[in-house]
């Protein structure tokens, strides 16, 4: 009898049969050298590429930014050329001494007057530059000492070397205000410019005896801010008084010339020295904390 083969039933589909042994399954080994499973190769790639796009990048910034300079170069240097080509369009005129005389506003002329030598239209205002006004001194001629001396009687003087570098940098500082509020009419042949408009040797001394009188003016201010200031009242029945807190003394400090007159203003001292600068006061002794400086009114 010929032996019968049991045959092996297959394996249902899904899986297995229960109870039986899964087989395992080797994992593949992780590819080193890569950034989340992406081989070094393309790693290297990705970052040649962005390497490349980043010196593009750089490079067309940098062009722009050049482009941009030169333009902005080219514009300023048309610009300064229109300046100059307005200025020199537009040059002063220098009017002569008897020119100048002539606009005193008679006859419907213009009122001008000069200052350092130049030349401003004040016609449009009457009330301070017409005839029989405060100011009418100044038409028609250059009196630049008056603007800080208060000199308004005889001529008109247009010298102001002989005076302090301070009352000098007062002049210029005029000579500022009327460039800010008046027509500038050009410039008056003489003392401050020549005949063709240039500036004399005698205008650059007073530019920089002006500048001298404006760091002294700074450094005067700031010794004037190391002192405190002092109390100050004024009534008709007191009349006029100065004081400082108890163990302080005041004093005059001379604070420059205003319109060819010292100025001073009070301080206090913590000592009771005192000097040409830091003068007490008349008839107040000088360890007192309290000075009259003015009378009372007397009643009529």
């Amino acid at each position: 009898m010929q032996e019968s083969r049991q045959r092996r039933p297959p394996e249902p589909l899904g899986g297995p049969q229960r109870g039986a042994v899964p087989r395992a399954v080797p994992l593949a080994p992780p590819r080193r050298g890569g950034i989340r499973g992406l081989p070094l190769l393309a790693v290297l790639g990705v970052a040649l590429l962005a390497l490349r796009l980043g010196v593009r990048v750089v490079t067309l910034v940098k062009t722009r930014g050049a482009a941009v300079e030169a333009a902005n170069q080219q514009q300023e240097q048309q610009q300064r050329l229109q300046q100059s080509d307005s200025r020199k369009a537009q040059a002063p005129s220098v009017l002569s001494k008897a020119q100048l005389a002539q606009a005193d506003g008679s006859d419907g002329r213009p009122v001008y007057l000069s200052i350092l030598g130049d030349v401003f239209d004040v016609s449009s205002k009457p009330e301070f530059y017409g005839k029989g006004s405060g100011y009418h001194h100044f038409v028609g001629t250059d009196g630049s000492r008056a603007f800080v001396t208060g000199e308004f009687e005889g001529p008109p003087r247009a010298e102001v070397l002989d005076l302090s570098p301070e009352d000098v940098h007062g002049i210029v500082g005029w000579r500022d205000f009327y460039f800010r509020t008046y027509p500038h009419k050009g410039r008056a042949e003489g003392l401050y410019y020549t005949a063709a408009g240039e500036p004399t040797d005698t205008l650059r001394q007073v530019e920089a005896r002006a500048a001298e009188g404006a760091r002294l003016k700074e450094e005067k201010a700031k010794e004037v801010a190391k002192y405190t200031s002092c109390g100050m009242k004024y009534t008709t029945a007191e009349g006029g008084k100065v004081w400082c807190e108890t163990g302080m003394y005041p004093r005059k400090l001379f604070d420059g010339m205003d319109g060819g007159a010292a100025s001073f203003r009070c301080v206090c001292m913590n000592d009771i020295g005192w000097s040409d600068l830091l003068q007490v006061y008349p008839d107040c002794d000088p360890d007192s904390s309290t000075c009259q400086t003015a009378p009372p009114l007397e009643e009529s």
